[in-house]
């Protein structure tokens, strides 16, 4: 089937790019930096036709999706709008069997700034996602993209990640009420199946009980799961005063959380770099940071941890999303543009190089 389908995508690319059409797809659908670049095109330029690429399950009505087409990610259609789209905005990558081709502009806008291996720094990636130009929030990760995805530096854009758009506006009209935990995955249940720590999903259930025995009165915690993460399908919605949000569970998008949080929590996250657009109280709680095996990219590691406050034990952990406080360089080599227009940015960039 993959032969088949390899053959009509190129039967498909011999026909004339459809100017003017903007394909996106995500993972989870409709979301991250393609979501936001979604907007902001929806809303600056009137005459192009927008269409997202979504799976089976997505619910249309979970998403402000006005002005798009959706269609099917196993469809002829998609198929056929894909290999024809003048424009390609994707964070995980596109179907296996695409290629580039004249006329069309494919835009890796991934999925975070990378403390973990990724591309060509994981020696158990054998396939890059397919992009004429990726995008970097400062040099020292435009020099990291431009390795990972093995594409010259000047065709990684210096422009901030469009995701964070939304994260500063909505700070902007909010008023921080919660403490914000966001753990990446150490055990994947879906995408990339992989065991990234021997740190058992029964010790983390262990560790939350110990935090929130810990936790002061009237703190009022957040952990949200990554959607791979194998907890998902363990914790129950609420442990104590720590809520927990799980993949199935209805909840706001991810900006808006952390535009209501008072600090952030995480590990080996890209959150933790989206974070520092805000300026706020950032915490590093790594029980198994000797034993995680996923790799960390060279250079990034420092800087990284740098840009906040390392929390040792459980208590600590507790007391910091109790009473949160400034700690670390607010990292000044991660996040050059800390404001609310790197998909402008983006935009101009690409429209500079591919005049109409």
């Amino acid at each position: 089937m993959m032969a088949v389908l390899s053959v009509l995508y190129r039967v498909l690319t011999c026909l004339p790019v459809r100017r003017g059409v903007v394909i996106y797809s995500s993972f989870p659908d409709a979301a991250d930096n393609a979501y936001a670049m979604f907007l902001h095109l929806r809303g600056a330029s009137a005459d192009l036709k927008h269409a997202w690429i979504v799976g089976a399950g997505f619910a249309s009505g979970s998403k402000d999706l006005a002005g798009a087409t959706l269609l099917p990610r196993d469809s002829l259609r998609a198929l056929y709008a894909m290999a024809r789209a003048e424009w390609v905005f994707h964070t995980h990558g596109i179907y296996r069997f695409a290629r580039r081709r004249r006329g069309q502009t494919i835009v890796n806008l991934w999925h975070g700034m990378p403390l973990k291996a990724i591309g060509t720094y994981d020696p158990d990636v054998s396939r890059l996602p397919l992009g004429d130009v990726a995008i970097a929030t400062s040099p020292m990760f435009q020099e990291i993209m431009a390795r990972a995805f093995r594409m010259p530096r000047e065709r990684v854009i210096l422009c901030g990640q469009p995701r964070n758009d939304l994260t500063v506006r909505a700070a902007a009209r909010s008023e921080p009420d919660i403490a914000l935990w966001m753990p990446t995955y150490r055990l994947s249940i879906q995408g990339e199946i992989r065991r990234d720590s021997p740190l058992a999903p029964e010790a983390m259930m262990a560790l939350l009980s110990e935090v929130e025995a810990h936790l002061e009165p009237g703190a009022a915690v957040v952990l949200k799961l990554h959607p791979m993460d194998a907890l998902n399908s363990i914790l129950d919605g609420r442990i104590g005063r720590i809520r927990v949000l799980r993949s199935m569970d209805p909840q706001e998008p991810v900006e808006e959380l952390m535009a209501r949080s008072r600090c952030l929590v995480s590990d080996y996250s890209s959150a933790a770099i989206d974070y520092i657009t805000l300026g706020r109280p950032l915490g590093f709680f790594c029980p198994d940071r000797a034993k995680y095996t996923r790799g960390f990219i060279e250079g990034v590691e420092q800087p990284y941890f740098a840009a906040g406050t390392m929390l040792e034990n459980a208590r600590s952990l507790a007391r910091f999303l109790s009473c949160p406080v400034p700690g670390g360089d607010l990292g000044s080599s991660l996040v050059t543009d800390r404001d609310d227009r790197a998909a402008e940015r983006l935009w101009t960039h690409l429209k500079s190089v591919n005049p109409q």
